[in-house]
């Protein structure tokens, strides 16, 4: 049996899609970002999640792309914070738009708890009533207040 001749150009197409599809997410992360930071100026809450709600579920899961979409927001938060408290709002909305896009049906939450300042507030996402992309540490002890889609 003879030994397969591999394109050594075959490698490279594949590493330079790999980097303008990483890229080009990035690219629709910063665009979302800039426009739900003009939306949290310009609108309600709930008038914003329901222009953002996506009305399409993607027919399976994809826990990889939606990590990624997660990773990539967490460090363009990063370099452009949100607000010098925390960066949970519009994480929570840019995860909110890409989950049905990656498979998954989640809810938003914001909510408060007390702390020796007076209160600390924090915006999360759940699925099936658990934390999505987010630790049961930052959400132990927050009262919910605002919910969408509401029960």
């Amino acid at each position: 049996m003879g030994r397969r001749r591999t394109n050594p150009w075959d490698s490279c197409l594949d590493k330079g899609a790999r980097v303008i599809k990483k890229y080009g997410l990035a690219m629709y992360i910063t665009m979302y970002m800039i426009l739900i930071r003009l939306g949290l100026r310009w609108l309600q809450l709930p008038k914003l999640l329901h222009l953002l709600r996506s009305s399409t579920l993607a027919a399976s899961e994809n826990l990889l792309g939606i990590q990624q979409v997660s990773y990539y927001t967490d460090r363009l938060l990063k370099l452009f914070p949100y607000n010098a408290k925390g960066n949970c709002l519009p994480r929570s909305l840019i995860l909110f738009v890409f989950a049905p896009r990656y498979g998954y049906r989640v809810k938003f939450h914001c909510g408060v708890r007390k702390c020796d300042a007076g209160l600390d507030g924090h915006a999360w996402l759940t699925r099936n009533g658990e934390p999505f992309l987010e630790s049961h540490r930052q959400i132990m002890g927050m009262v919910k207040t605002f919910s969408f889609p509401q029960d």
